[in-house]
């Protein structure tokens, strides 16, 4: 307990310090690169191996991954951006992307790249 300048009692916790809420996925910091919590569910949508046509795969893949990047947190989207963006050497989630063609990667990529604009247009339109 402290004084305060008004002369009331006031109460001091310094044991607990206030946090912000958090806006983003855990993070794991490696030497080689930053893995996130939602590596392996991107992970495993790039691994699924059916018995379609590639092209279908492909797309299907494409389609899923871009629903998987829309539901991350902005913040998650914009380092996610970066990441495939400067791709690091032991990077697996970056090295199963590079696997798509140039056209799927560049789709993917400019979608999470946009992120803050969809944003600050979802929040304009309400």
């Amino acid at each position: 307990m402290s004084d305060s300048i008004f002369g009331e009692r006031v109460r001091t916790n310094t044991s607990t310090p206030w946090t912000a809420p958090r806006t983003c996925a855990a993070t794991v910091h490696t030497s080689t690169t930053i893995a996130s919590a939602h590596d392996a569910r991107l992970i495993a949508i790039l691994d699924v191996d059916t018995n379609e046509p590639a092209y279908v795969a492909f797309a299907r893949k494409e389609r899923e991954l871009g629903e998987a990047f829309a539901k991350l947190p902005i913040l998650d989207q914009r380092a996610l951006y970066t990441r495939l963006a400067r791709v690091r050497s032991g990077d697996l989630l970056a090295d199963k992307f590079n696997r798509l063609t140039v056209d799927r990667r560049t789709r993917l990529r400019n979608f999470l790249g946009d992120a803050r604009r969809r944003a600050a247009a979802s929040v304009k339109s309400r």
